[in-house]
């Protein structure tokens, strides 16, 4: 029988000098989500679980919890950096602290601008390439094909209406 083991990630604290003290500070972050080419936003709060973060997330994106591929950047980031991996409790860990970072960065250049967390769904990317490859693949084998057999029919029609039929003979 195999166990498995399931890591929450249920409290994240960020530790803000007030003084010689440290306090401990829940935050709530804006989420953008793609939706089918659009996004929707959502705040979550520092405090939420890798396991419900998914759930919600997946329900929003409308895929299984099992499927989805996510990676994030912030909006404070230039376009051109590249997002960074969002599949695993680490990884969420990891978010949570990189917006903790990005917060004071932001509060020490007394920027006025509200940090959010941009999603992307590389799930859908992955899945665009792969049908793109595809139709690759089946232009390639019809061309194979038509220089395989030796000759090809068309048809086609002129502006005026007319129709031309041909067979053509292609030598290997």
């Amino acid at each position: 029988m195999r166990m498995r083991m399931m890591l929450n990630v249920r409290v994240i604290y960020s530790f803000e000098n007030k003084g010689d003290e440290f306090s401990a500070a829940v935050v709530k972050i804006l989420f953008h989500i793609p939706i089918d080419g659009a996004t929707d936003s959502r705040k979550f709060v520092s405090n939420v679980s890798w396991n419900l973060f998914c759930y919600e997330i997946a329900g929003e994106i409308g895929v299984k919890k099992d499927t989805l591929d996510l990676a994030y950047r912030f909006n404070t980031a230039p376009q051109k950096e590249l997002p960074k991996l969002l599949k695993t409790s680490d990884h969420f860990l990891s978010l949570w602290n990189n917006i903790y970072k990005e917060r004071a960065n932001l509060a020490s250049k007394k920027s006025k601008k509200e940090l959010e967390v941009i999603l992307i769904n590389r799930g859908e990317m992955l899945s665009k390439k792969k049908s793109m490859a595809v139709c690759f693949i089946s232009i390639f084998l019809v061309f194979l094909l038509i220089v395989v057999s030796g000759k090809f029919t068309f048809e086609s029609k002129t502006s005026q209406g007319s129709e031309h039929r041909g067979v053509y003979y292609c030598s290997p």
